[in-house]
């Protein structure tokens, strides 16, 4: 019954849907064209289609993965295999849930871009096309990184509530 829920979330993730895959690293096949095992961690288009499957599975079974869990290339077996191991255990996903949920705002990024980015404003400031130019980067990064930072806010709540930490 798992395996048969995690293989329709991982058709409906799937760039190429329904085409034939390897079960011994089957996320790589998140993409269209893997490039050998663990590509699904080198790409920025993979690590999306790689969240949004994560998440899913993470939502639909009630259980929350630890991060050394993030950088496993499992097979589809042992991926079976964990995910009855934290439905299992509870108190494994809500302390992984817990930890995850300690994370706050990147402030870090957040004030280093800003003030990388400011600087290049004021310096700039004669020119007007660049400095219109970097202050709209600015702006869509600063909105960019907000956005994210509530989102995935938001889904720890949601997963919280499923897993009833």
């Amino acid at each position: 019954m798992t395996r048969e829920i995690i293989i329709g979330i991982f058709e409906k993730h799937r760039e190429v849907k329904y085409s034939s895959f390897d079960e011994e690293h089957f996320l790589d096949y998140l993409m269209a064209k893997p490039s050998g095992k663990g590509a699904i961690h080198n790409s920025f288009c993979g690590l999306r289609r790689f969240n949004k499957f994560w998440n899913e599975i993470q939502l639909t079974f009630g259980i929350c993965f630890s991060l050394k869990d993030r950088d496993k290339n499992y097979s589809l077996d042992d991926f079976v295999k964990r995910i009855e191991q934290l439905k299992n255990n509870p108190k494994s996903s809500r302390a992984a849930l817990k930890y995850q949920m300690k994370f706050g705002f990147e402030w870090n990024i957040f004030i280093s871009v800003n003030s990388i980015l400011g600087a290049f404003i004021v310096w700039l400031f004669e020119f007007f096309p660049i400095t219109a130019l970097l202050t709209g980067v600015l702006f869509v990064f600063n909105f960019k990184l907000i956005k994210l930072h509530l989102t995935e806010k938001k889904y720890l709540k949601k997963l919280e509530q499923k897993i009833g930490a």
